[in-house]
């Protein structure tokens, strides 16, 4: 049997462990209104109001005095999880807020799973699927832009778009299926140029959302840029005005830098990291060897290569896919043609390079994102590719006049379960799994 149960009242700390004035402890369920009398020795009924706070004394099985608390009863569909929740604002640290939880596993409480509240949510009709994991990025969030995507998708953004992007498939089935139904009667095929014109429409959508998916990844996890160039061509000089601190070693010496180093900045609310590499020469000191070895493999996983000149050093190339602004430094002393010149000694040309590094990452596309509320992550760009996929070749085969439309009725099924399953309009047990197990037990 799933340690997963509805039927079961559930409990956890919401708040993380550690020192601090306040820890909170959920209880969610069928029974919750009767463990917190048990916990109070007053009776609690489902006549209580709703959201009003009470600050009382919980007692252990054995009737000892465990803390005074305020107690806040979240009753019904007006709660979170859209079953009966309580919530003790007890005293902060961790024995307290443990032995509250003692107590209501005591009183017939079971200790949540992770991600079970937000999982009943979503069960309860409360959060879409996609809504659900933005509980976990709005958790996770480390920039202003990401709190603000996550935000935009918890109210639905995300959802939405899905859903102009199913509507007109569902509805294009719904035709095929009741056509099918008269097929005795010799009842018409679809014209071939009319689905393919509605699968074309739908594949302009999800073309929009896959570009904007790359987007959200760069605002979720950052977007990389490296630095690479010759030894003493001032890579660690720049890294550290970028970062306005001395985070690398900088000395005349070449190949200072072994080995890489990552530094993250904020730039108009985008996270950007930043990897000072070992400078590129022909060389046979094995040490330096590998860190030049190491720097090849970060050009390869960036997101934007700045490949730094000097007048004092000889130019590199390197094989790299991904966008890349020539930097030259040291202007200070000489000016090299370049995209952008810099003076890591006299602050200069940094602000020019660092807004260039902004409309490299597409920040115009960010700020698209948001407005649609959109924060698509991995699974989400996975569904779509592969649905994607599948409508390319229902449409080919179409336009081909290859298939009949029992067979573009069950090819249009298939693909509209991939869709589904972002929302959650489709699920398995397996999907949800996947999903709530990235979850902390408290959420």
């Amino acid at each position: 049997m799933s340690s997963f149960d509805t039927n079961d009242t559930i409990v956890a700390i919401a708040t993380p462990a550690g020192v601090g004035g306040i820890a909170v402890v959920r209880v969610s369920g069928l029974r919750a209104l009767e463990i917190v009398s048990c916990l109070t020795g007053s009776e609690w009924k489902k006549e209580t109001e709703s959201h009003k706070a009470k600050l009382q004394k919980l007692y252990s099985e054995l009737e000892t005095l465990i803390d005074e608390a305020l107690i806040l009863p979240m009753l019904g569909t007006s709660s979170y999880t859209g079953e009966d929740t309580i919530e003790f604002f007890c005293h902060g640290g961790n024995v307290v807020a443990e032995n509250v939880v003692s107590a209501c596993v005591s009183f017939g409480a079971r200790p949540a799973t992770a991600g079970e509240f937000t999982r009943r949510a979503f069960l309860n009709g409360k959060l879409s699927l996609d809504q659900s994991e933005a509980v976990v990025d709005l958790i996770h969030a480390e920039t202003t832009l990401a709190a603000s995507a996550a935000l935009g998708q918890l109210r639905g953004g995300t959802k939405k778009e899905i859903l102009q992007i199913e509507q007109p498939l569902l509805s294009l089935l719904s035709e095929l299926e009741g056509g099918l139904e008269f097929l005795e009667e010799e009842h018409p095929e679809m014209p071939r140029n009319q689905l393919a014109e509605k699968i074309g429409a739908a594949l302009e959508k999800i073309s929009d959302l896959l570009l904007l998916a790359e987007t959200g990844k760069s605002v979720r996890d950052g977007v990389n840029v490296v630095l690479v160039g010759a030894p003493n061509c001032g890579k660690s000089s720049l890294f550290n005005a970028m970062l306005s601190d001395d985070r690398a070693i900088v000395d005349s010496s070449a190949g200072t830098t072994r080995d890489v180093i990552s530094e993250a900045i904020i730039i108009d609310g985008l996270k950007f990291i930043l990897h000072d590499t070992a400078g590129v020469r022909a060389t046979k000191e094995g040490v330096e060897q590998k860190g030049i070895k190491r720097t090849h493999k970060s050009v390869a996983d960036a997101d934007i290569v700045l490949l730094l000149k000097s007048q004092d050093t000889e130019p590199v190339e390197v094989n790299t896919s991904s966008p890349s602004i020539i930097v030259g430094t040291k202007n200070d002393i000489a000016p090299i043609e370049c995209d952008i010149e810099t003076s890591s000694l006299e602050k200069s040309g940094i602000k020019k390079l660092k807004n260039e590094m902004l409309l490299v990452a597409r920040r115009g596309d960010v700020e698209k994102m948001l407005r649609m509320g959109l924060f698509l992550n991995e699974r989400h760009r996975h569904k779509l590719q592969s649905s994607q996929a599948n409508l390319i070749d229902l449409k080919t085969q179409i336009l081909d006049n290859k298939i009949g439309d029992d067979i573009v009725a069950t090819l249009l099924a298939s693909t509209l379960t991939e869709l589904g399953e972002i929302s959650g309009r489709v699920y398995t047990e397996s999907l949800l799994e996947e999903v709530f197990s990235k979850f902390c037990v408290g959420k």
